[in-house]
């Protein structure tokens, strides 16, 4: 007897023959539910930065980009 299919495997498969058929929005709904068990989670990774020992091209191109950490935190806090 072959070993039965795991959770995981069973919403993948339906989702591939949905998505195959035509049924995209039946698709999209097994994909989002079988995607946090194939695709990390992003996180927020906090940097320390020492101006101090920047060459002048580096801080450049940092001023030129800008520090986005304080325009995320206030659309955020909306």
């Amino acid at each position: 007897m072959p070993p039965l299919p795991t959770p995981l495997e069973v919403i993948l498969s339906i989702m591939r023959q949905d998505f195959a058929s035509g049924k995209t929005d039946r698709a999209i709904e097994l994909a989002k539910a079988a995607a946090p068990y194939l695709h990390a989670k992003a996180t927020i990774t906090a940097v320390n930065l020492d101006f101090s020992k920047m060459r002048d091209s580096q801080l450049d191109e940092y001023c030129k980009h800008g520090d986005t950490r304080e325009s995320a935190a206030n659309e955020n806090s909306e």
